[in-house]
């Protein structure tokens, strides 16, 4: 079974708060639209991703958000829990936490896991203006780490305009690695676009992970977010995800450490995994005059790696 580590389910307009989402993450031209014509573009309902996957033996991971100052979207984790009652064997979720108050957050995260059957926990450093490394917050690591659930952070670019950049840096999450040996970090993204420090955080800490979600945008493989902004020419990027990727796979040994995810309602899954398949991957390579990365490699970022970070993920996903 594939697990899209990192995708979203939420309601337009209830998980928003539209002054917030309206001021700091639309673009000015969009601000004043009325709903109705946002919906198109912002609705994201689990039975659209259950239609994006048919027949596929998948299973997607709702993550939690609670970016509402700073983005605008509020999910409730009750809901994400009702979603995954309700379609046990294609989702499960990650909760989320507001960390304003740390004792609130620790209690409604043992809440998520304990009745809920939340898997981990989403964090947004830059989003909820916070340093992740401050031990202020540690509180909250000890208690994932109590409770063996993975905890996301998305660390790196973050675009809307409160979210402040000084907390996006992805060797913050040294620290926390450092002193929770035994808690499982994954980043977003990779960290976008701090790449490096992210393959170095995987390298040098056994329990620090990443999902792959941006790779098939940046290499020009699916155009769902970059066909409005960058001239359509055939895998024109190529170039700047391969180094990355073949790195990771032959030099590093950091691999095994990343986890497919599609971001969705960003990026297909179905088309991510089609370019994930070997043969797909091999002859993408040969036309760019590269050196193929490891049937192996790409079958465990599919199929395995995921299991080491979230082994509370039921298994046996039903096709469609």
């Amino acid at each position: 079974m594939i697990l899209d580590a990192h995708m979203h389910a939420w309601r337009f307009p209830e998980d928003f708060d539209m002054p917030s989402f309206r001021s700091h993450t639309l673009p000015e031209r969009q601000r004043d639209y009325p709903e109705e014509r946002l919906r198109p573009g912002w609705e994201s309902p689990p039975e659209g991703y259950l239609k994006e996957i048919e027949g596929l033996d998948i299973k997607g991971l709702i993550v939690g958000m609670r970016f509402g100052k700073t983005f605008g979207i509020d999910i409730s984790n009750d809901w994400m829990a009702e979603v995954v009652k309700k379609y046990p064997e294609k989702f499960d979720f990650i909760c989320a936490v507001d960390v304003e108050d740390v004792g609130a957050a620790v209690k409604e995260l043992e809440r998520c896991v304990k009745e809920l059957g939340a898997v981990g926990l989403k964090l947004g450093p830059a989003y909820q203006n916070f340093k992740a490394n401050d031990e202020k917050y540690y509180p909250i690591y000890d208690k994932a780490q109590e409770l063996d659930v993975a905890i996301s952070f998305h660390i790196g670019h973050t675009r809307p305009k409160t979210a402040r950049l000084k907390y996006a840096k992805v060797l913050d999450l040294d620290d926390i690695a450092i002193d929770f040996p035994k808690l499982r970090l994954v980043v977003c993204h990779m960290g976008r676009y701090s790449f490096e420090d992210t393959v170095a955080l995987l390298e040098k800490h056994e329990n620090v992970f990443a999902d792959i979600s941006p790779l098939a945008a940046f290499a020009g493989l699916d155009r769902r977010v970059l066909s409005p902004l960058l001239p359509i020419v055939e895998n024109p990027y190529f170039m700047f995800v391969y180094p990355l990727m073949y790195a990771m796979a032959q030099t590093r040994d950091v691999a095994r450490k990343l986890l497919f995810a599609s971001d969705w309602p960003d990026l297909s899954p179905r088309n991510y995994i089609e370019i994930l398949k070997y043969e797909n991957m091999k002859a993408l390579l040969k036309e760019h005059n590269s050196a193929p990365i490891p049937r192996a490699t790409l079958d465990a970022i599919l199929n395995r790696n995921w299991r080491e970070v979230y082994p509370q993920v039921k298994k046996g996903a039903k096709k469609g």
